[in-house]
């Protein structure tokens, strides 16, 4: 990952695949969407989506798109591992507390 931001955003062979299968499932309904999934440790994965559909959703519009796909393409030793999905609108990222986790990662303890 080339930025410093992205330093501590660590992604393996679970990852790779969630993130090909998001690609392929759930963007092409949100193609100017922003996805990123990585590693945040050994036992916890997370997933961010921003996207400028959300600003008219409520979170569990939000929710129930995602899980659709979980539901049919995702096995579930890798569900498991999922800790946060955040679901935003971009002016929502300024103010949640938890995308500012996303773009400077905390280092986990683990």
């Amino acid at each position: 990952m080339a930025s410093a931001a992205n330093k501590n955003k660590k992604q393996d062979r679970t990852t790779r695949k969630l993130e090909a299968i998001l690609r392929e499932h759930f963007l092409p309904r949100r193609p100017g969407a922003q996805l990123d999934v990585y590693r945040y440790n050994s036992a916890s994965i997370r997933i961010r989506v921003i996207d400028l559909e959300y600003a008219s959703k409520d979170l569990t519009e939000r929710d129930d798109d995602i899980w659709e796909v979980f539901k049919k393409y995702v096995d579930r030793d890798t569900v498991s591992q999922i800790s946060v999905i955040l679901l935003l609108a971009p002016d929502e990222t300024i103010s949640s507390a938890m995308n500012r986790d996303f773009e400077n990662p905390t280092p986990s303890r683990l």
